[in-house]
This record gives structure tokens, C-alpha cells and sequence, in this order.
């Protein structure tokens, strides 16, 4: 893998923007952690992140809407972008994964449909671009019972601390903190 590229963004109306203006990270932290945690799971623990904050919208309330995160890695490099001003940005939310043989493109992410192109076949699926669908994703159901499951001890973590630790580092520097 030599490339991440992920994008999360939204309208956020202008009640909700004055409220997370009063904190510092802007959307990076509020929607950006969840995609950053997608990187770390695919890269782990960036060397450098750099990150870039911007108020681009008309209205004075100093919240940093539109953002843009680099992860650098030895071989590798991932970005993270996210907005409070997307229009449809939910339907755009996506992942793109780039190796050497193979680009793994899903969009959107909350009801995905993968594509997948190929170098060369491999099991069933042919060499060239090609679309794999997924069930129906719902939102929190899986991991509202997944973390039952922890708490209760029926189950360890997928995740141990040294990941948790990455991914909380990571979404800090990405909001320029």
C-alpha cells in the first residue's frame, strides 16, 4: 500500500457549527477521527502528520470547516479531508486504498458498493475494475453490541490500547493540536 485517501464531510448548520467552534480541531475532530481510525488500521501509526486548518465558510462563527490532514509513512503517504459545508456529503463519504496490485475504491460508506481493480485475477475475482457489494451497512447497531460483548467479557477487544493510543495521537496532530 502506498495510498490512503479518505474523505468524511457534511452540512453542519449553523447552531451545531457555534457549538463545536468552542472547541479547538474543528471537523477534523469531529468527523475526521472516525476516518483517521480507518488509516491506522490500514497503515498504523503515521511518522508525521501535517495538518491544515481553514474557515471557509461566510459565516463569522471561527470554526475550522474545512480541513485536510497528510499522514506521511516510510513508503506511503494518506490524506484525510473533511468539511461543514459539503452539499450531499454524506453520498461522497469514501475510501480508496492503492497498492501496487490492486486499488480498493468504496463509496459511499455508510451503504457501500465497492470497486475493485485487479492487476492480476485473483481467486474469484478477474484481473481489470470490477464492483463488490455489501449488505446494507445500519449505523452503531454492530457496535453498540460488540462493545456489550466487551463490557460483559464475552469478547476481548478487536483493537488493543497501542491502536487506540495511534489513532488518538494521530486525530490530535491532524487537528493541529
Amino acid at each position: 500500500v502506498f495510498e490512503v485517501h479518505t474523505v468524511m464531510s457534511k452540512v453542519v448548520d449553523n447552531a451545531s457549527r457555534r457549538q463545536l467552534a468552542e472547541y479547538p480541531g474543528g471537523m477534523m475532530f469531529e468527523l475526521g477521527c472516525h476516518i483517521i481510525d480507518l488509516v491506522i488500521g490500514i497503515l498504523d501509526a503515521p511518522s508525521q502528520v501535517t495538518a491544515y486548518a481553514q474557515h471557509a465558510a461566510e459565516i463569522d462563527d471561527g470554526l475550522a470547516d474545512n480541513m485536510l490532514a497528510v499522514f506521511e509513512y516510510p513508503r506511503a503517504l494518506a490524506t484525510v479531508k473533511t468539511t461543514a459545508m459539503e452539499v450531499e456529503g454524506f453520498a461522497r463519504r469514501h475510501l480508496v486504498v492503492c497498492g501496487t496490485e490492486v486499488t480498493f475504491h468504496i463509496q459511499p460508506l455508510d451503504n457501500p458498493t465497492a470497486r475493485v481493480t485487479l492487476s492480476q485475477a485473483r481467486g474469484d475475482h478477474r484481473q481489470g475494475g470490477q464492483e463488490i457489494h455489501f449488505p446494507k451497512f445500519s449505523r452503531y447497531g454492530a457496535d453498540a453490541a460488540d462493545m456489550a460483548q466487551i463490557i460483559r467479557g464475552e469478547k476481548a477487544s478487536d483493537f488493543d490500547y497501542a491502536h487506540d493510543l495511534a489513532v488518538q495521537t494521530a486525530v490530535l496532530k491532524a487537528c493541529g493540536l
